[in-house]
């Protein structure tokens, strides 16, 4: 992938961060189809909604405030998508 030297230990706790959180997507894409199934289509487009803002506020928190770096971007994803 030729994968600059100096961002590849930004790139492993990136993906190291994300790979460890990833029972919260598969959690919510179960919780929502199951709701989707049931006939309720607005719920889940409101949680993805809501979870967008929170990303962002999360994001910026972290990154800005904390001064976190790419960890604050993987743990703000994480954060934002537990159901």
């Amino acid at each position: 992938m030729q994968t600059p030297k100096d961002i590849i230990a930004d790139a492993r706790t990136f993906l190291q961060i994300m790979l460890g959180g990833m029972l919260a997507p598969i959690g919510f894409n179960l919780l929502s189809n199951i709701i989707r199934a049931l006939g309720d289509s607005r719920t889940p487009l409101w949680f993805l909604i809501i979870s967008a803002l929170i990303n962002i506020g999360l994001e910026l928190l972290f990154i800005l405030v904390f001064k976190w770096g790419i960890a604050g971007a993987s743990w703000a994803t994480i954060g934002k998508l537990r159901p």
